[in-house]
């Protein structure tokens, strides 16, 4: 069950070869007249796509990318208002096909498409489509999934919550036209410094970092993170607590939270600033802050993505650490 998971490994190089086919795909997105598109998907397979889309700015030859990760009428009501139907294309993302909140929202959407076909004479309604998953049962399982616009599958050993250097981050940066290339790179980089078998190992040093401490009962695991990468704590909670939080045991993440004074929490609490190297102003804002929790004796992990590298390095980071915690 284990080796059947670890695909995500590989993925910063593996889907290195595929560059070109993103390319050609986006470009071929907006000559055919699509202004945005709509990521549908829940879990991991919408949380890479919101973190990429909030954290870049949007390349020069790039669309919007929206996500829509929840059933409440209102949440659905506010994405079909905010993405014209006529010049939206929609991303299903589904790992096992299956998903019962994202079938639900191809079969909205779809219904949507296919009345302004019929009253306006618009393109067929598949070509607004295209699916995100696994080959094979998983996509058999996408109803219409034969007349979507493009199809990209995944290697079927990438788990949903690992996938976000796979198409699942891919194809929504390819829209964004954000520089893939270097994305990629950037995991790779952090790919292999994860192969070394000491402490300078960075995914095998947070990971064995944060089981011991959620061991020693600091399991609530608190994120402080620069605003500009802000959405990126939503991801690394999902793959955290999801991944950790079996049988009774589990890390917390706590996202969002303004930070407090040191004695107002308890011995359960670990901290981790995340930030990039340029946001100087904004570590000297929090460091006061952060010294105090530390001199109160809570842990504190500061970590600092250095100048000319992204997101890329921190998502294998983190996928690797949670799965050594």
């Amino acid at each position: 069950r284990i080796a059947d998971r670890l695909g995500w490994l590989d993925a910063p190089q593996h889907f290195g070869g595929h560059m070109d086919e993103l390319a050609v795909f986006a470009a071929a997105t907006r000559a055919s007249g699509f202004r945005q598109a709509l990521v549908c998907g829940m879990g991991g397979s919408s949380l890479a796509p919101q973190v990429l889309a909030s954290a870049y700015p949007i390349g020069e030859e790039g669309i919007p990318v929206g996500v829509l990760d929840s059933t409440d009428p209102e949440a659905v009501r506010r994405a079909t208002e905010a993405f014209e139907p006529s010049t939206t294309l929609y991303l299903i993302a589904s790992k096992s096909g299956t998903t019962t909140e994202t079938l639900a929202f191809l079969e909205h959407f779809w219904a949507l498409e296919r009345a302004g076909h019929h009253e306006i004479g618009s393109r067929d309604e598949g070509e607004h489509f295209a699916a995100i998953g696994d080959p094979g049962p998983a996509l058999e399982a996408v109803p219409h999934s034969d007349e979507f616009r493009a199809v990209f599958l995944n290697p079927p050993d990438i788990g949903g919550r690992y996938s976000a250097l796979s198409y699942v981050g891919l194809v929504p940066g390819a829209l964004l036209d954000l520089d893939l290339e270097a994305l990629l790179a950037d995991g790779r980089r952090m790919a292999e410094a994860c192969r070394l078998e000491d402490a300078g190992n960075p995914g095998l040093a947070l990971g064995t970092a944060l089981g011991a401490l959620a061991l020693e009962g600091r399991d609530k695991l608190t994120f402080v993170i620069e605003p500009g990468i802000a959405g990126f704590g939503a991801w690394a909670e999902q793959l955290v607590a999801e991944s950790t939080g079996k049988n009774g045991w589990g890390i917390v993440p706590v996202d969002g939270e303004p930070l407090g004074a040191p004695g107002g929490y308890g011995r359960d609490r670990v901290f981790v600033r995340l930030s990039r190297e340029a946001a100087a102003g904004w570590r000297a804002q929090t460091d006061a802050a952060i010294d105090g929790l530390a001199a109160a004796g809570h842990p504190v992990i500061d970590l600092v993505i250095p100048d000319g590298e992204g997101l890329g390095g921190e998502f294998f980071r983190w996928e690797f650490a949670t799965a050594v915690a």
